[in-house]
């Protein structure tokens, strides 16, 4: 999982999960300059992917209180130097807020699931992320190069690793463990974990 020096301009896309539903916000790098596309969170608004890949893939569970916007600048820095990063937004009752599919704001409420229901909402999102974000890039990839020839999720995406900041750490786990093994799943990065609260209860896996 090797992180590159040089900057990059960094583009920004938020997608859903097509099962779930479940909000997540890309940071990317690209070509694109900010002048010609609508600028969020400093970043080139729904840009085209660079076309140097594969490239890494972060994909990162927040924690209590948080979202997908939450810790924007290191993703920016991280996609400014080559690492795709996909920020999950959670539909536990953990994020500060989010809007559901049907429209919905679901605000903060640590009681709408037990601590092991939560644990299992967020794993399952990782999870999916794993599995649809890299079919999503190739999508974009065929759409903005139009007779791009041998477009395929290997080809974007490299190493896949899972992230998270204190509730977000045992999320991760949890995803981790109940991993396909097929999966590209190379390591996890844990960011001032909260593994007390969910030890006892990564097994068995509902992920």
């Amino acid at each position: 999982f090797n992180v590159e020096m040089t900057r990059n301009s960094v583009g920004s896309r938020v997608v859903r999960l097509p099962e779930r539903g479940t909000r997540v916000r890309v940071f990317y790098p690209t070509t694109e300059v900010a002048s010609k596309y609508k600028q969020d969170l400093s970043c080139v608004e729904n840009a085209p992917l660079q076309q140097q890949l594969p490239l890494p893939l972060l994909i990162y569970s927040h924690g209590r209180k948080s979202n997908m916007d939450s810790a924007s600048n290191l993703f920016r820095t991280l996609a400014s130097r080559n690492v795709i990063v996909a920020a999950v937004e959670h539909t536990d009752g953990t994020a500060s807020s989010t809007v559901l599919r049907d429209g919905s704001n679901l605000k903060y409420n640590a009681y709408l699931r037990t601590e092991m229901q939560q644990l299992m909402t967020r794993g399952g999102e990782l999870l999916e992320a794993v599995e649809e974000l890299p079919k999503m890039f190739s999508e974009w990839q065929a759409g903005e190069h139009i007779g791009m020839p041998n477009i395929t999720t290997n080809s974007i995406v490299g190493p896949v690793v899972l992230g998270g900041h204190g509730w977000g750490a045992p999320s991760a786990v949890m995803a981790a463990n109940g991993a396909p093994a097929n999966t590209n799943l190379t390591g996890i990065i844990l960011h001032d974990p909260m593994l007390g609260m969910g030890y006892g209860m990564l097994t068995p896996n509902g992920a």
